[in-house]
């Protein structure tokens, strides 16, 4: 996929990341989601925000160590811009913290 992308970049856009990552989602592949995003760090692609808030689900599904704490701060910046403040993305915020919540016993108060 790399070596895809770096012979000709213009064919890799946000559309195609978004559907490879939706249908990773779909067959619950979160380690493959993840996967994907975090061999692309720096490609433009990956930084749009539907591709972040994707990356974010999946980091909050696979559940790994740290994976939440990496997901909200991945969350957090792509809510710092008001054009993004959109149900779905403030949804999986909650969500995450509640997640949070719950696995710590219900004593976690700064996910409450």
């Amino acid at each position: 996929l790399r070596q895809w992308i770096d012979d000709d970049p213009r064919l890799f856009t946000a559309e195609i990341l978004l559907s490879l990552l939706l249908s990773y989602r779909d067959i619950q592949a979160y380690d493959s989601m993840v996967e994907l995003v975090e061999k692309l760090p720096d490609h433009e692609q990956t930084l749009k925000p539907p591709v972040q808030v994707q990356y974010a689900f999946a980091l909050n599904r696979r559940n790994s160590s740290g994976d939440r704490n990496k997901a909200l701060q991945v969350l957090e910046k792509v809510l710092e811009s008001k054009d993004n403040h959109v149900p779905d993305y403030l949804c999986l915020c909650g969500r995450i913290y509640k997640d949070k919540f719950v696995e710590s016993g219900h004593t976690d108060n700064d996910s409450r």
